[in-house]
């Protein structure tokens, strides 16, 4: 049966809603507590590749990637305010690259140079999200990265004209959430899981 190119966009969508809106939850309740740094480079770049993908020709395939660009930037608010994240000099390192990446890419005007530039400010912004998943591998969600896996082989097979800008986005990620799930649940074989108090919702001032 053939599914067309837009509905595949619209599953696309309704994938992040169902991997975000639970997730988002769990933050409130402080059942997961994600790395800030990540999100708040993946709400630049999540942004910054979908102008490129609609500019190449994603079509429908560029949907997925502007509601996750959404998702990022409420994940980066929510992570912010409420965890207190121990911040590590590597952290710190990766923060300062990515951004340096950004700036980079303001300053040219290569669309293919562009999306690898990005694509390794993504991976870069990868990094704290997987030390963070190695050391406590019960505050953050497999659901989360297994939905996201399928979300963007979802979002691949939306791409209205395939190309080495419109691919590659959804191809790296579907290796980082193997490699996050994988990773994650390794860990987990191996580390008992703490016990959860709730509290409140406080946000830092």
């Amino acid at each position: 049966m053939f599914i067309s190119k837009e509905i595949l966009g619209l599953i696309g969508i309704a994938l992040v809603l169902i991997a975000y809106v639970p997730y988002i939850r769990d933050i409130l309740r402080q059942k997961v507590k994600p790395h800030p740094f990540s999100w708040f480079v993946w709400t630049i770049t999540a942004l910054s590749i979908f102008f490129l993908q609609t500019e190449n020709g994603s079509g429908p395939g560029a949907y997925t990637t502007a509601s996750i660009a959404i998702m990022a930037f409420i994940v980066f608010v929510l992570s912010y305010r409420m965890n207190k994240t121990k911040i590590r000099k590597l952290d710190i390192i990766c923060l300062i690259t990515a951004c340096a990446g950004i700036i980079v890419w303001l300053l040219i005007d290569q669309p293919l140079i562009s999306i690898f530039l990005l694509l390794a400010v993504e991976v870069i912004g990868f990094i704290p999200t997987l030390r963070k998943g190695i050391e406590k591998p019960y505050e953050d969600s497999v659901s989360l990265w297994a939905i996201n896996g399928v979300r963007h082989t979802v979002g691949f097979g939306a791409i209205a004209h395939y190309n080495a800008i419109t691919m590659l986005n959804p191809i790296v990620w579907i290796i980082l959430c193997i490699t996050f799930c994988t990773v994650v649940l390794l860990r987990r074989k191996n580390t008992k899981k703490p016990r959860t108090r709730v509290r409140k919702f406080r946000p830092h001032n």
